[in-house]
């Protein structure tokens, strides 16, 4: 099943919200779907 995946980036004021990497509950149905929140290196945050 193909998929693709999109990139954004939370705004400034709100990325002291993330600190660690945010990861969707399992859907058993569709386990690879779901938005994973990552925090860079650089200091940006990544939906």
């Amino acid at each position: 099943m193909p998929f693709r995946g999109e990139y954004a980036e939370i705004r400034p004021a709100r990325r002291a919200l993330i600190t660690n990497p945010v990861y969707p509950v399992p859907d058993p149905d569709l386990p690879f779907l779901g938005v994973h929140v990552t925090p860079m290196l650089d200091g940006s945050v990544h939906p």
